[in-house]
């Protein structure tokens, strides 16, 4: 195993109850072929974030469609594309990010 690889799990066993990491996470595996890895991540990370922010951060459910969308769910992919319309329809990507720290929002 390489050591960027023995890494990562480290990093993601330790921060496995941190929303933010976890979708900066999802993102990287997505952006590098990883996408049944990304639908995992983010879907831990959409639950983590939903619970402490009291709604969806758009970025974990756009990644989410995309990466069902890569690995031909398209049922799926529509589902999480119709969650994110509606996020954006009830203003909850402004919301979200007005709630997280600065310090929290993922960097991509």
């Amino acid at each position: 195993m390489s050591w960027a690889s023995t890494t990562r799990k480290r990093l993601a066993e330790s921060h496995r109850h941190n929303g933010t990491f976890l979708n900066t996470l999802g993102v990287a595996q997505y952006r590098v072929g990883k996408h049944q890895d990304a639908v995992e991540t983010l879907t831990r990370s959409d639950k983590l974030n939903a619970a402490r922010f009291k709604i969806s951060y758009p970025a974990d459910i756009a990644f989410i469609a995309m990466a069902h969308h890569q690995l031909g769910h398209s049922d799926e992919a529509h589902e999480y594309l119709n969650q994110l319309r509606k996020l954006a329809k009830t203003g909850g990507g402004s919301q979200t990010a007005s709630h997280r720290p600065s310090s929290a929002k993922p960097n991509y």
